[in-house]
């Protein structure tokens, strides 16, 4: 590389250019990604809701990352896939209910994250489990026989739920 110094942005009036420089990137590792989002929960005490982001920071240089996501215990992941951006978003169609997930990610050179483009070394595996316990109703009591109309039912929350599907005689309503 080689600089020129200017009067002017507008002008054009610059010296001549200076020494020329190099550098090289032979040695030049891309960084291991760490997580961001969501929290680190290997015990699953902190479950999450729908849609699960996963995030995590990229060092320079890094185009695309290759992720991998299995079930806790699991050889064999579950979903594998490229990303530009560090950040994927997984709904309740693509993991299950109540169940504690771990994830890796790896830094690549190119845009389309090609084995022979990333670095070697995953990421540690980060833990999340997503919500989906039942929730515990509260009231009315089980078969009550004397409740006033109308009728409030309550119930505990459930840790990452987001919404509720209340269900009553069949009919189905959501509940935020």
């Amino acid at each position: 590389w080689q600089a020129a110094t200017c009067r002017d942005d507008h002008t054009g009036d610059c010296t001549e250019f200076g020494q020329e420089w190099k550098f090289s990137l032979a040695d030049f590792v891309l960084l291991v990604a760490q997580a961001t989002s969501p929290e680190n929960d290997p015990d699953g005490k902190k479950p999450v809701g729908f849609p699960v982001s996963i995030q995590w920071l990229t060092s320079l240089g890094t185009m695309s990352s290759w992720y991998e996501i299995y079930e806790k215990g699991a050889a064999v992941p579950k979903m594998t896939g490229t990303t530009t951006q560090p950040v994927i978003v997984l709904n309740y169609n693509q993991l299950d209910l109540e169940t504690i997930y771990k994830w890796r990610v790896k830094p690549c050179w190119g845009y389309h994250a090609e084995p022979d483009k990333c670095e070697g070394t995953w990421s540690d595996f980060f833990y999340f489990k997503t919500t989906g316990q039942p929730p515990k109703p509260i009231s009315p009591e089980n078969n009550a026989t004397d409740v006033v109309i109308p009728v409030t039912f309550k119930w505990e929350s459930v840790g990452g739920a987001k919404s509720y599907i209340f269900k009553i005689d069949g009919e189905e309503k959501i509940v935020d």
